[in-house]
């Protein structure tokens, strides 16, 4: 279960495969499976299942029911376009329609490859505008990008799955400023629901943009209050 996709092809009889492959009823070995998940995922349905396989016999699920066809269509236009999507996009992009987040030691599980390679993957669908990444690099989390959820026809997932845009983020800062005079990132950090960094690059642009004005010696006392009362 755990290599499905990434084992190498053995064959139970070799030469009828052989035979097979010289009358051209068959491609080439190893393809099936890659295939059974591309086919499956491309035309907007669920990944296909083995989880009910077992000693005696290797049992496959291809769920049914209504497609996707707003994901038929992304995979389409990438096709289109001449930037197909690999198999493992397909099994990522897959699983976020369905889980909404995803980090690199999961990718690498649902792909079954080493996480390096995983991180390849996912930031190369980064660069293409299919995926946003929100957090530091070890603690980097991957959802579908604005772009794909309106293709899929879902903009209010983005939303949800976003979280707090920044404009929400500074109205509260503000807000919890009016009530209390002052804030250490500390207090950003839970308002926001964001780490330490993320609290301090939106402080500094607040401050920046003249919402904010720091005061004390940094880093231990810098704390905030509003520029203009």
């Amino acid at each position: 279960m755990e290599n499905l996709l990434t084992h190498e092809p053995k064959p139970r009889n070799p030469r009828l495969y052989q035979a097979a492959k010289r009358l051209g009823l068959v491609e080439q070995t190893g393809r099936g499976i890659d295939k059974i998940y591309a086919d499956q995922i491309r035309l907007g349905r669920p990944a296909p299942s083995y989880e009910r396989s077992d000693s005696d016999a290797v049992r496959i699920v291809l769920r049914g029911g209504k497609a996707n066809l707003g994901f038929a269509k992304l995979v389409a236009e990438q096709d289109e376009e001449g930037t197909p999507l690999k198999v493992e996009d397909l099994i990522i992009l897959n699983h976020l329609e369905y889980e909404r987040r995803i980090d690199v030691a999961a990718a690498a599980g649902l792909v079954q490859r080493p996480q390096s390679e995983a991180r390849a993957c996912v930031e190369r669908l980064l660069e293409r505008g299919l995926l946003e990444a929100k957090g530091e690099r070890k603690g980097r989390v991957y959802h579908l990008s604005a772009w794909v959820y309106r293709v899929l026809g879902q903009p209010e997932s983005y939303v949800r799955v976003h979280g707090i845009a920044r404009q929400r983020q500074e109205a509260l800062v503000v807000e919890f400023l009016k009530a209390h005079d002052r804030a250490e990132r500390k207090h950003i950090v839970d308002l926001c629901g964001i780490n330490g960094p993320q609290a301090g690059r939106l402080l500094k642009g607040m401050v920046e943009a003249g919402i904010l004005k720091r005061l004390g010696s940094p880093p231990r006392w810098t704390y905030y209050i509003l520029a203009k009362k």
